[in-house]
């Protein structure tokens, strides 16, 4: 409001000022012209001033080119005066030399005005340079006006304006049109009052201008208005420059760090989306302060929906509610920089559930208290699944050859008692015994009876086999990936390298899920074989071989086999871990993970092969055609 009374205030002391002016051009032109010129001089050797002592100040160094430029426009503005018909101060050019001067001017202001609306914002770090280049051209033009006279003439008694003069300034006008039109595109760019004076500035600029067509004589009509539109396109240009960018230097420097700002925190959030990680900060009182993009993703929140809220009332399941409260409570109470990895559940907003594991720190103000907690989390949501598919997967492959021995045995009993009833009834047909129509009869219900007992355990077997699922198309290298990408925290934690080498290959045909099972299971061995925090290489290469055929080598550098363990490996439950190896949900090596792997790999018409030394690790080679021959 104060800002609006100030403008309202400056307008009306133009709007008197023109009206003196026009006053005195009635009564005394020269002293019109002088004082219109001299306020215009006056006015862009300020800016030039202010320029020069605010580089410091603004980091915009357009700003300060224009500014600087100003300089020369007031040094030919003020030649131009002087060398006005009725002065008699310059060399007696007439007014051809006072018009020449002024289409010099004119010129240095259009271009300088299109190059700062050209290159707006753009950090234009050679200005300099380009200042060099003004101070050589204006030593040239001045070397062709007042010694070498090859200026083209601007104005002939008798005649008027040249058409030298004439096309010059629709040309000039023709820049500032241009300037304009970049100007009104990059609008949203530039601070809206420097956009508003600037639009001003070159409007009145090009009015000036056009003006000076008209004139036959130095105290035309037309000059009069091409001067007080120059007096006025001056005031804009001024008010853009120094009351805007340089006596208020925050308000540009605000608006330069707001966007570097917004530019760092597009490139942050992008690199955090792009590692798939959650960063949460709440404050002291638990609310909600920031979160980035994935965050809202995994959430399926807008940002402006989580801000504000506490964390653990609605994101946190219940089940989790107060463990969470607690970890943050002595985070802050004991002063704590960070906690643990830790797992809890968060609910989304179409009720799913999350399982996300979090890294929590502690964020200080200037003076060192505790102002936030930051909360950095991965989604581990699918590979808790995963786990727990390859835990159910191995405790059925137990319950299944259970249920295949059973009913095994109950098939040889069941086999032994038929076969019995087989012989009395063919004893009886031969007459060797006596049986009675009843007797027959219940033996042969018996015996169907057992018929229909033997199909229930053939059925009860197959029920016990892995069902047939899918079977579709698969990038090898990005199974192994995905299944790394789940075990990556893990081997980080226990210091193991992985290094990749993958070569082209064509794709397989198999079921998804077991093709996970096979490379989990691998990598599981390998990184239980080089032991907890022993540290190691994980290598796996990928290549294609024989054309038909894609070979897959997962090496470790553990502890290795000898001849009587790898004769073993492959048998169900055989295995070689100790009793204090356990995975996430403390089940114990159980001996089938090997045996699975390789009945799931005879299945698609692989191999597997290991090769082991005691003491110098273990490479497992799998060999999987890439045309899937099984029907």
């Amino acid at each position: 409001m104060r800002y609006k009374k100030t403008l309202i205030k400056e307008a009306i002391i133009l709007f008197c000022l023109v009206i003196g002016a026009i006053y005195i051009s009635f009564k005394n032109f020269l002293l019109f012209h002088v004082s219109i010129e001299l306020f215009s001089i006056i006015i862009a050797f300020n800016i030039f001033v202010i320029a020069v002592n605010a580089s410091e100040i603004t980091e915009n160094s357009n700003f300060i080119f224009l500014g600087l430029t100003y300089g020369f426009v007031g040094f030919f503005d003020l030649l131009h005066t002087l060398a006005y018909p009725g002065m008699d101060i310059l060399a007696k050019g007439g007014i051809d030399l006072s018009a020449q001067l002024w289409i010099i001017a004119r010129y240095i202001e259009s271009f300088s005005l299109l190059g700062f609306v050209l290159f707006w914002y753009k950090d234009f770090k050679k200005s300099n340079k380009v200042i060099y280049i003004y101070i050589l051209v204006t030593a040239i033009l001045l070397l062709n006006i007042f010694y070498l006279h090859t200026f083209p003439a601007c104005f002939i008694e008798r005649i008027g304006l040249t058409s030298f003069k004439i096309i010059s300034e629709y040309i000039v006008s023709g820049i500032l049109l241009i300037g304009i039109i970049l100007l009104v595109t990059n609008k949203q760019k530039l601070n809206s009052k420097i956009y508003w004076f600037m639009l001003g500035g070159l409007g009145t600029t090009i009015g000036s201008t056009i003006s000076l067509t008209f004139y036959t004589n130095p105290y035309d009509f037309s000059i009069i208005v091409g001067h007080l539109l120059k007096l006025i396109s001056f005031y804009f240009i001024y008010k853009a420059i120094t009351k805007t960018s340089l006596q208020k230097p925050y308000q540009s420097l605000f608006y330069e760090l707001n966007k570097t700002k917004k530019k760092l925190e597009q490139k942050q959030n992008k690199l955090l989306n792009v590692a798939k990680v959650l960063f949460v900060i709440v404050n002291t009182e638990g609310k909600v302060t920031s979160i980035n993009q994935y965050g809202c993703e995994v959430l399926g929140y807008q940002e402006e929906e989580i801000i504000g809220k506490d964390w653990c009332d609605n994101f946190v399941a219940i089940e989790d509610k107060k463990r969470s409260r607690e970890i943050g409570k002595k985070l802050v109470a004991e002063n704590l920089e960070s906690v643990e990895c830790i797992e809890n559940n968060i609910i989304t907003k179409e009720e799913e559930k999350r399982t996300i594991a979090w890294r929590n720190t502690i964020l200080r103000d200037e003076v060192g208290n505790i102002k936030e907690v930051l909360g950095a989390g991965i989604d581990i949501t699918d590979r808790k699944k995963l786990q727990e598919q390859l835990v159910r997967s191995e405790k059925l492959a137990e319950l299944g050859k259970l249920a295949s021995g059973i009913c095994h045995e109950f098939n040889n009993q069941l086999a032994g008692m038929m076969g019995q009833i087989d012989i009395l009834l063919l004893k009886n047909k031969q007459d060797k015994i006596s049986l009675t129509a009843d007797a027959i009869d219940r033996l042969k219900q018996i015996k169907s009876n057992g018929q229909q007992a033997k199909k229930i355990a053939y059925d009860l077997m197959n029920i016990s086999k892995p069902k047939s699922e899918s079977i579709s198309a698969h990038d090898i290298k990005e199974i192994i990936d995905e299944i790394l990408s789940i075990q990556q925290r893990k081997l980080e934690v226990e210091n193991i390298e992985v290094i990749r080498k993958y070569s082209s290959v064509p794709k397989v045909k198999m079921n998804s899920d077991e093709l996970k099972q096979i490379f989990l299971n691998l990598i599981i061995n390998a990184r239980d074989a080089m032991g907890p925090y022993n540290g190691g290489q994980l290598k796996i290469s990928v290549q294609e071989v024989d054309n038909d055929e894609i070979e897959v080598e997962v090496s470790d550098t553990g502890i290795g086999m000898d001849e009587e363990t790898k004769n073993q490996i492959f048998k169900p439950f055989f295995t070689t871990k100790a009793d204090l190896i356990q995975d996430k949900f403390d089940q114990k090596g159980n001996g089938l993970g090997l045996s699975i792997t390789a009945k799931i790999i005879e299945k698609y018409n692989g191999s597997i092969e290991v090769k082991s030394e005691k003491g110098t690790g273990t490479t497992f080679t799998i060999r999987i055609p890439t045309v899937n021959l099984s029907t």
